[in-house]
């Protein structure tokens, strides 16, 4: 179903359990309930009319590129049944302004969110154990972020953020990687007692930052 645009909607049973790549690239849908079916990439990447997608019982994983590309996406609620938001699964989702994530969600892969420009309000969970590399990099409008106990706030993960000046880091934390919130507008940085590294460049170019409390690192 490759760039079929006059395709508006489609319910995919259960009984699939395969969608290969691209499946659905390019389509015209416009609201979608997501299916139980593993995929191999590129589900539903580049559906530009999509505008509201949800996610039934049974959906464990967003799978790799899965949403990347959709332009017309504004908002997105994970639930906590969801554990996964796979590597690139909304990259260039220009008009994404919020994202919530439910109590459950445990990884978000490498660049999930990476270059919503527009991307404006983030809430990631207590659950969340793994934050990959450049995951919201290039949100360029997120002004603030408050990140749980991630065992390493990964390389790049906030690289060129370069409206956010508010970061909360948890208890928790240990490693803030390279890039992790390079070229920020960071105002001010207050970390806790169980960050222990510090990784090059982490914040390189905070032209803004005035005040470092490194007390109990």
């Amino acid at each position: 179903f490759y760039r079929c645009v006059a395709l508006a909607a489609v319910t995919i049973p259960d009984s699939v359990q395969v969608l290969g790549g691209f499946a659905f690239d390019g389509a015209g849908l416009t609201s979608l309930a997501v299916p139980r079916a593993r995929t191999t990439g590129y589900a539903f990447s580049g559906c530009q009319s999509l505008t509201n997608i949800s996610f039934p019982a049974g959906v464990t994983n967003i799978g790799d590129h899965m949403f990347s590309s959709c332009g017309g996406l504004p908002s997105i609620m994970i639930p906590g049944t969801v554990k996964t938001v796979g590597p690139y699964a909304f990259q260039y989702c220009q008009n994404l302004t919020n994202v919530t994530m439910s109590n459950g969600l445990t990884t978000i892969s490498d660049y999930g969110f990476a270059s919503c420009p527009n991307l404006s309000s983030v809430g990631l969970p207590g659950t969340l154990t793994t934050l990959g590399t450049g995951a919201f990099s290039y949100c360029s409008s997120l002004p603030a972020i408050a990140i749980p106990g991630v065992a390493t706030i990964s390389d790049g993960a906030f690289y060129s953020c370069t409206n956010l000046y508010s970061v909360a880091i948890s208890n928790g934390v240990g490693v803030i990687g390279q890039d992790a919130f390079s070229g920020s507008a960071l105002i001010s940085l207050n970390l806790p007692d169980s960050v222990w590294e510090i990784k090059a460049y982490a914040f390189d170019a905070c032209l803004g930052l005035t005040n470092i409390n490194l007390a109990h690192v």
